[in-house]
């Protein structure tokens, strides 16, 4: 396993370990070479599991709501509770959207 072109043992040992965890960071970057047996033919499935947090994209910036914010704050239920009407209408797609989205970075 390679960062940033030099072999990770350490990182690899993580990820070769049954309840260890590889923690990443923004910029990280993680290249895996696999070696595969030749004279067969394989179906491979990689799994990852993990969470992803980010806390502000450029693109939010733009559409701050200073006067819903102030709401939140001072009524959270009343706030959601208005804001569910508009919510559920949006519900139904928003998972296709979420699994259909893609945030490169340039």
């Amino acid at each position: 396993m390679w960062k940033e072109n030099v072999v990770s043992e350490e990182a690899l040992a993580h990820l070769l370990t049954e309840h260890d965890y590889l923690v990443t960071y923004p910029m990280d970057v993680y290249r895996l070479q696999y070696t595969i047996p030749p004279g067969k033919e394989f179906e491979f499935f990689i799994e990852s599991e993990g969470y992803y947090l980010e806390w502000m994209r450029e693109e939010w910036l733009p559409s701050q709501d200073l006067k819903a914010a102030r709401a939140i704050f001072r009524s959270p239920h009343r706030y959601l509770k208005s804001m569910a009407p508009a919510y559920k209408r949006q519900e139904p797609e928003m998972e296709n959207i979420f699994w259909n989205s893609r945030y490169t970075k340039n």
